[in-house]
């Protein structure tokens, strides 16, 4: 089962990704709803078990985009975030994904790409344990990675 928090006003647009995720055959969803960022932050610090949040980036408690994921990312830096809007923004898009947001998905595409959503959701989870795994050096992922980049040459391997 995987745990989503969806951040979403709009209670038509929380309805159908609800209804979205509830319909995959594939995987099992619990999704819990805030409204706004202050609800949210709460959602966090009381349930603090999500794997993954679903992020709208127009929420009435936040002045910009920017303001909506750079709050989201200052209080939450352990779940894996995908990024939901209305507007089709590349440059946005691109920013959200240099400040480590894992996704970023128009929510018209979700309704019209059948399993859209789930593969965005898999892939972040997947993309954000990798990056966790790979800053803390764990299962030999950093090594590889180094070697990979030195061409196959290891400071510590011996010859």
């Amino acid at each position: 089962m995987i745990s989503v928090l969806l951040v979403e006003d709009n209670e038509s647009d929380a309805f159908a990704i609800k209804r979205i995720l509830s319909k995959s055959l594939h995987q099992d969803y619990r999704v819990l709803c805030a409204r706004n960022m202050i609800e949210a932050r709460a959602l966090l610090k009381t349930q603090n078990q999500f794997d993954v949040i679903l992020l709208d980036l127009n929420l009435p408690d936040t002045e910009t985009e920017r303001d909506t994921y750079q709050a989201m990312r200052s209080i939450n830096k352990n779940v894996p975030i995908v990024i939901l809007t209305s507007f089709s923004d590349n440059n946005l898009a691109v920013e959200t994904l240099d400040k480590g947001i894992e996704d970023y998905v128009l929510k018209s595409s979700i309704t019209r790409a059948n399993g859209l959503l789930n593969e965005k959701i898999d892939y972040a989870i997947h993309r954000h344990r990798y990056y966790k795994n790979l800053i803390e050096g764990k299962d030999n992922e950093k090594e590889q990675l180094m070697n990979m980049i030195s061409g196959g040459y290891s400071a510590s391997s011996s010859s």
